[in-house]
């Protein structure tokens, strides 16, 4: 159904005759709401969702899904939330009712057909497709925020590598420190990369600003405030980062190990 059909369906009406909702049969709202239903259950199953945590379900990298609703600061259309032990046995009647009309409306506004609306469609290349976010912790987020602010106070000639970290806040993916992946790099973890220009190994550790003196032959402290260190944060392993330096491994990241302190 798409959104051509919608509005053609409004300007004309149902063809048999019966009293349209919202612009639609009957017929074509039952099966509007059966693809949803599909749509929406299969990404539930890929969230694997915690009974004690809350979801939301939304419309994030061309598809529907169902996130955490702090895994980004991006506005983006959310058209349920609902704690996971709902999500995993299933929403009920008038859940679906309520879910099936918001995602219709958003289709209207936004010219999405419920096609696009699907993720297995998106990762099949039916859509552009779109670079993913970096996924920071929130608590490397909340101390990323009080260090912006103190570098504001102290080093305004660094106000444009300031407002770079600033957006990469704002648009990054941000996640649980417990359900970060152990693939990613966070702030305080130790980096195994290769530099394409100097054909060269090096073992980076990714540190705050005030961490960032002291280095040493055999672990070089990267400060976030430098262009590849903000290039680095939420990358993961066996990304390329400036075009020239990749990934290679993760000697150590605290999240993994346990030492959320740090």
């Amino acid at each position: 159904m798409t959104t051509q059909r919608l509005g053609r369906m409004e300007r004309d009406g149902p063809k048999d005759g019966r009293r349209p909702r919202g612009g639609l049969s009957e017929g074509d709202l039952a099966m509007m709401e059966e693809q949803i239903r599909r749509i929406v259950t299969s990404a539930a199953g890929k969230a694997h969702p915690s009974p004690l945590r809350y979801y939301h379900v939304c419309h994030w990298r061309n598809g529907i899904r169902c996130l955490d609703p702090r895994h980004t600061r991006k506005a983006h259309p959310v058209f349920f939330t609902l704690p996971g032990h709902v999500l995993a046995a299933g929403l009920s009647a008038h859940q679906w009712r309520v879910l099936t009309r918001r995602i219709i409306y958003i289709c209207r506004m936004t010219g999405l057909t419920l096609n696009e609306l699907s993720p297995a469609c998106a990762s099949a290349g039916a859509l552009p497709s779109v670079p993913p976010s970096p996924q920071i912790t929130d608590l490397d987020c909340k101390r990323l925020e009080f260090a912006l602010t103190a570098a504001r106070a102290t080093q305004p000639e660094m106000i444009v590598l300031l407002e770079r970290l600033q957006r990469l806040l704002e648009t990054a993916d941000l996640v649980a420190a417990e359900d970060v992946p152990p693939d990613v790099v966070t702030m305080n973890s130790r980096v195994q990369v290769w530099n394409e220009d100097t054909a060269r190994q090096m073992s980076l550790t990714l540190v705050f600003p005030a961490d960032a003196r002291g280095t040493n032959a055999s672990r070089t402290r990267l400060s976030i405030l430098s262009q590849m260190g903000m290039s680095m944060l939420g990358r993961k392993v066996g990304d390329v980062i400036d075009d020239t330096v990749r990934i290679d491994r993760l000697l150590y990241q605290p999240e993994a190990a346990g030492d959320f302190h740090l």
